[in-house]
Order: structure tokens, then C-alpha cells, then sequence
């Protein structure tokens, strides 16, 4: 290892060539703009330099979560969200962007009264029942906790099941004004593009299936089955089918009816399926199938119209 001594002396060996060169050219009439960096401490600065950057982020990123916190334990929800929103122009980490988008959905959908939670939970106890005794637990849940993100969610796809298509796609759009990456608000504004008879905003065919929420991939697959068969593309919707989970195409009830819309629509005459439809639906469980009241019309299709389908 060198001694101090030597270190010292390297550096003052430096620091006169440096000077040597910086002389040399004033003398050439050469106009120095820049001397090369050759202390050897230059690096270590800038790394230095990098780090401190760095704890910065994280200091600001830590405060700005920490607040949001104690907003919301003082139910102070859309205050919170502000800062969370605010905390998205630090430069932050990739680790750090999945954490913000975690605590991000976890204060959006908490729910800040113990009666609005169980007004949500009857609620959707009653989706293949009971739309409008729903949409009205729904409301009575908004009167407490009207900026919960679930309540909003799932009072805009009861919407759209009674057929009410533009107040389906209003609250979708609000819901998006504060997070406009959420991807369940996105597939609700498509969703409600749908109902209306117009073009998706989102949807795009090339990533199907890609999409990192298993729930979300396979909703969009769906709704894209479902807009190919009512233009009568029915290979295409086919071979999107084919490319979905079969624990999904097996568990989700809707799948049997879109499966007989897409063998139906190619020539098949058979109607036996439709009692199996019911069955499902008959049998749905908010235990198994939480995840699949993504779908607004779950278990509201007309099998029967089916039938009527031609090739």
C-alpha cells in the first residue's frame, strides 16, 4: 500500500503538470476552455456527489409517504393522494416507483369508515341478484366514503350493467383524473366505450395478454372477444380465446357464454351449455369469485340470444 507520503507527493506532482499545461497553452494563445480532470479525487467526488442526490431522493420520497399516512388516518384522503402525486416528479428509483404505486392503491381503496366497508360488501353480494338494490348499498357506502376507489369502481359497472353507459364513463374518467395510469379505470372507460357503440381508447390488440395483473389480462381479452363477435369476427375472437388461462376460461361463468357465442357463430347448433351457464352463475361465490366482478354484465348475459347468431 503507499504511504501518505507518496500519496502527497503524487498529488503536488499532479497539480504541476496541470499547471504546466494550463501555462503551455496561455503562452500558444491557445483559449483553455476546459483542463482535463485529472485529480484523482475527481471521481470519488462525483460519486459522492451521486449518493448524496440519492439520499436526497429517498429522504423526500420517505417524508412524502409518511405524511400520506398520517393524512389518512385523519381521513384526509384526497389530501394524501395530492402528495403521493406530487412524490411522482422526484427522480426515483425503479424499486421505489412500485412502492409509491402500491401505497398510491392501498390509500385509494382503504376504506375510512367501518359502515361504508360493510355497505360495500353487501353490495356486491348482490351483483348476479340484484343490480338496483346494489347500486343503492353503493350509494349509502359514497354518502361516508365517497372517494374510495372500490366503491367508485363497482358503482360504475353496475352502471353500465342497467345499460347506463355515459354515467358509467363519467365516473371512470374522474377516477382517472387522479390516477391516470390506474389500469382498472382504464378498462372501465373502455368498458363504457364499449356500452356506448364506440372505438376503444385504451384497448390495444398487440398487448393482449400481457398486461402483469393477472385479472386485468384476462378482463381486457374478454372485452375484446366480446367487440370481435359483434362485428362477426368470429376466428379472431376464437384465437384470442385460445390464448387465455384455462383456470379462467374453466372458473369465469362468462367464458361458457362465449364460447357458444364463438361455436354458435361458426355453425354449431348446440344449446345444451346454457344450463351449465346458469349453473355457474347460480352457484357464484364472493369467496372464489371476488375477482371476476370486473366484468359488469357477470351473469347477466342472455344465453338464449345466442341462438340467433348466423355465421
Amino acid at each position: 500500500m503507499r504511504s501518505n507520503k507518496h500519496i502527497f507527493r503524487s498529488c503536488k506532482s499532479t497539480l504541476r503538470w496541470v499547471q504546466y499545461l494550463f501555462e503551455m497553452n496561455v503562452k500558444k494563445g491557445i483559449l483553455v476552455t476546459a483542463v482535463p480532470f485529472l485529480f484523482f479525487g475527481a471521481e470519488n467526488g462525483l460519486a459522492k456527489s451521486k449518493k448524496m442526490v440519492a439520499l436526497e431522493v429517498t429522504a423526500n420520497f420517505t417524508k412524502a409517504t409518511q405524511e400520506a399516512e398520517a393524512l389518512l388516518a385523519k381521513k384526509k384522503r384526497n389530501e394524501a393522494l395530492t402528495i403521493l402525486r406530487e412524490a411522482e416528479g422526484l427522480n426515483l428509483q425503479i424499486e421505489q416507483r412500485a412502492q409509491l404505486a402500491a401505497i398510491k392503491k392501498l390509500v385509494s381503496q382503504a376504506f375510512l369508515a367501518e359502515k361504508s366497508q360493510q355497505s360495500y360488501e353487501v353490495a356486491i353480494s348482490l351483483r348476479t341478484k340484484d343490480l338496483q338494490q346494489e347500486l343503492s348499498k353503493l350509494q349509502e357506502a359514497s354518502l361516508v366514503d365517497g372517494s374510495n376507489f372500490l366503491i367508485r369502481l363497482e358503482m360504475g359497472r353496475v352502471l353500465l350493467a342497467q345499460g347506463k353507459c355515459n354515467e358509467g364513463l363519467s365516473l371512470a374518467e374522474e377516477m382517472l383524473k387522479q390516477n391516470s395510469e390506474d389500469g382498472h379505470a382504464k378498462l372501465l372507460a373502455d368498458q363504457a366505450h364499449f356500452c356506448n357503440g364506440n372505438p376503444f381508447k385504451f384497448l390495444k390488440a398487440e398487448q393482449l395478454g400481457k398486461d402483469e395483473d393477472p385479472d386485468l389480462r384476462w378482463s381486457w381479452q374478454f372485452l375484446w372477444i366480446e367487440a370481435t363477435l359483434k362485428n362477426k369476427a368470429y376466428g379472431l375472437a376464437e384465437s384470442t380465446f385460445l390464448t387465455i388461462d384455462d383456470k379462467v376460461k374453466t372458473r369465469y361463468p362468462d367464458a361458457d357464454f362465449f364460447e357458444m357465442a364463438i361455436k354458435i357463430g361458426r355453425g354449431s347448433k348446440e344449446s345444451v351449455w346454457i344450463d351449465t351457464y346458469r349453473n355457474k352463475c347460480a352457484s357464484f361465490s364472493l369467496v372464489e369469485g371476488r375477482r371476476w366482478l370486473l366484468d359488469p354484465n357477470l351473469c347477466w348475459r342472455k344465453p338464449e340470444s345466442l341462438l340467433n347468431l348466423s355465421p
